[in-house]
């Protein structure tokens, strides 16, 4: 799912430009960044020209009235037409201006998906054309769809003979009383399903075939989105016949219902061995990740051998079902007590008083191997024509309900994964800077949850790209975290590491690569169990800053294209996130620092001073507060000029600084005066303390100076101060300083 982040800026005259694109969305647009940069146009031109005024419309409309952007169309880059879902949130600016932050997303593969579920349903239906019973399919103005080559085989007739349900009537009874009273009944019945009562239903009647033979059937009917099913059921020969037809139809229904596939697997089994009284089945599920089978559905086998074969190896000489699954063909194993294939599983077979194996591959439409279904006997024989056909259209069932169960897992897992994207996307885009590392540990949590990882974590660069520490970490139940032993790691030990900064592509590792790997790589995988890994490197504005990575702890597995594409994205996102940290941590230092000396500003001092008076109110705390001034001052400045005044400021701020505690509240009040907080210390401590700074400063050599002295002024808080009368007291007691002879402290 390609998609990208982008920061537009529209003036106040409905001008647009872009301030910020990810290189996602420049590999997106097919250009380069400064041209992108300088000229928006160049973008919205992009835009197919079907969908060009809709989307200028939009735009001039969300630009004069600012509000929330949602768009969807279609974009041609190169001449191929692409879907995009464009998603912004506007801010206003100073002077008018508006910053609109938004999320650019390639929707194509979702409207391909929506394509491919149109597909399948045709395909659906295509298999219903060829379902083991006849069916019949109209439209909602009962007309014919289709109906299927069994229903044509059993009653004669096909679809140029029905053109609709009327004759259908007419030729199924040809007599005109007959017909009249099987269409009431059928009326009634029809009545009765629609009022909740189904006790009608199937409808039993006696039909004429095409040849004029007489059937009994039954008609199964269910109300479809697009028009109407029946399922013509053939009753005349009844006994495990009529069962089985039964069966089949119960496990349609349950396929079209969306039943779990574990019920359906068992209805299929316990449907086979009710048309085959002597056989013992079993259907085994190919295990996407481990390429091994493991027991879906075998009700009726003993559980010691079921035990047995749970997780069997894929390949020759695995038994009839490992060896059908690798050849794609049936395997019938007439005496297992001395066929090859059951070596390693002839004795667990032996207990279990099995003696012969039929095993049918299922196969997908594409010829993949999806799962195997078999059929054992407790004595020797072959399989009948009519066996072999029971066998291949149970198969044929348990391949519609896994392809169905798939696709309907395949789009609840892109849904939820699509809908955490948007999440994290929404999150990051409203993010207030407190909760950074809080969203990162939420987006880790989110997407790894949702690409069914078992770790998944950033890694960040340190200062120069030598080394890097992994900062954040998610971890699914079960899995070893790994966070505290992964700091400070040499970025030279991991040799993929500057080929994914070079090519910016993703890397993944498994557990069959370590042996190429360095021994720091080796040790890694192994001490975090490590089956397969994905890293996805990480740009902001510069050379690589981190990578996002996933790991699997279980299956050796290669990642999709999917997986990749939604990893990458969440990377880009955190990525924007973490240069808009930055840039807010760069605002913040220049509101709250004093940009000559480096300490805390006046605006920055007051926010602590006030704290610290609630938290001495509180918990009956005492504190003091010193205001130092540098002593002639001026007469630096005038005589020796600004230059050496400010090296002179400079070089105190790194006297005082070397001489507080930690806990200490150091700033420059403003000109040459510095503030200093000193939690837990009463007056005399303060005195003490400032005595100490003053003869530093004094006997300091300043360049460019020589020597300084300042004054101090010192205040112990009260319960009764303020911010203002305690900065009052200091103060006057500062003066007062300044009034005895300065270089000297004065208590107030």
């Amino acid at each position: 799912m390609p998609a990208a982040l982008y920061l537009l800026r529209v003036d106040a005259n409905g001008h647009p430009s872009f301030c910020f694109v990810t290189e996602r969305l420049l590999a997106m647009l097919d250009l380069p960044r400064e041209l992108v940069l300088v000229d928006a146009a160049t973008v919205f031109q992009r835009v197919h020209p079907d969908d060009y005024p809709a989307f200028l419309a939009l735009n001039h409309q969300v630009f004069v009235e600012p509000r929330p952007f949602l768009w969807e169309g279609r974009v041609v880059i190169r001449s191929v037409i692409r879907w995009w879902r464009l998603e912004s949130l506007p801010r206003a600016l100073p002077g008018g201006d508006t910053l609109w932050e938004g999320i650019a997303i390639d929707i194509t593969d979702a409207k391909e998906a929506d394509a491919s579920r149109r597909a399948g349903e045709a395909r659906f239906e295509h298999l219903l054309h060829f379902a083991p019973v006849p069916l019949g399919h109209l439209d909602r103005a009962h007309r014919t769809r289709f109906y299927n080559a069994v229903f044509t085989k059993t009653y004669g007739y096909g679809e140029s003979d029905l053109p609709d349900e009327q004759r259908w009537w007419e030729l199924a009874y040809p007599d005109p009383a007959d017909r009249c009273q099987i269409r009431q009944r059928w009326d009634a019945a029809l009545a009765a399903l629609a009022a909740g009562d189904s006790s009608q239903m199937p409808f039993t009647a006696e039909v004429t075939c095409k040849n004029g033979a007489r059937r009994t059937v039954e008609i199964h009917y269910a109300v479809l989105d697009d028009g109407f099913l029946g399922a013509f059921v053939d009753v005349t020969e009844r006994r495990q016949s009529q069962q089985h037809e039964r069966e089949v139809q119960a496990i349609l229904r349950d396929i079209l219902n969306d039943e779990p596939l574990e019920t359906i697997g068992e209805r299929i089994v316990r449907a086979a061995e009710t048309a085959v009284p002597d056989g013992l089945c079993s259907l085994l599920l190919v295990d996407e990740d481990s390429r091994r089978l493991r027991v879906l559905a075998a009700p009726s086998l003993p559980a010691v051998f079921n035990t047995a074969v749970d997780g069997l190896a894929i390949g020759e000489g695995q038994g009839a079902c490992g060896t059908a699954a690798v050849r794609g063909e049936r395997v019938i194993s007439e005496d297992i007590r001395v066929d090859p294939a059951w070596a390693a599983y002839r004795e667990v077979a032996a207990r279990a008083g099995l003696r012969t194996c039929w095993s049918e591959p299922v196969l997908a439409k594409d010829g993949e191997v999806l799962a195997t279904f078999a059929l054992y006997a407790r004595a020797l024989r072959t399989p009948s024509a009519w066996e072999i056909e029971r066998i291949t259209g149970a198969a044929s069932l348990a391949g519609l309900a896994i392809e169905r169960a798939r696709g309907r897992e395949d789009l609840a897992r892109r849904t939820a994964c699509e809908e955490a994207v948007r999440d994290i996307s929404r999150m990051f885009l409203t993010l207030s800077e407190p909760g950074f590392d809080a969203a990162i540990d939420t987006a880790l949590t989110r997407i790894g949850s949702c690409l069914g990882a078992h770790r998944c974590y950033l890694f960040q660069m340190a200062e120069g790209g030598t080394t890097m520490t992994c900062t954040h970490e998610w971890c699914a139940p079960g899995a070893r975290p790994q966070r505290d032993e992964l700091r400070d790691l040499a970025v030279d030990r991991y040799p993929w590491l500057p080929e994914i900064a070079h090519s910016r592509q993703a890397a993944w590792v498994t557990q069959d690569d370590i042996g190429q790997l360095s021994p720091e790589e080796q040790t890694l995988i192994r001490d975090g169990e490590i089956q397969s890994m994905l890293a996805i490197p990480m740009f902001g504005t510069g050379p690589m800053r981190g990578i996002l990575g996933l790991d699997d702890v279980q299956v050796r597995k290669r990642w999709s294209d999917f997986e990749q594409s939604l990893l990458r994205l969440v990377a880009d996102m955190i990525s924007a996130a973490m240069v808009r940290h930055e840039l807010q941590q760069a605002l913040r230092a220049q509101a709250y620092q004093d940009a000559l000396t480096g300490l805390p500003n006046r605006r920055a001092f007051d926010e602590r001073l006030r704290l610290e008076i609630l938290r001495a109110r509180r918990y009956h705390h005492v504190f003091s507060l010193l205001l130092l001034d540098i002593d002639r001052f001026k007469t630096i400045n005038d005589v020796r000029g600004h230059d050496v005044g400010d090296q002179a400021l400079r070089a105190l701020a790194r006297i005082l600084g070397g001489r507080v505690r930690e806990a200490d509240g150091l700033a420059r009040w403003g000109g040459e005066e510095f503030s200093l907080l000193l939690p837990q210390t009463n007056a005399e401590g303060a005195r003490c303390f400032a005595e100490q700074l003053r003869v530093a400063v004094a006997a300091a050599r300043i360049p460019g100076v020589g020597r300084l002295t300042v004054s101090l002024g010192i205040a112990q808080f009260t319960p009764h101060d303020t911010v203002e009368t305690l900065f009052r007291r200091v103060d006057q007691a500062l003066y007062a300083a300044k009034d005895q002879g300065r270089n000297r402290c004065v208590l107030g």
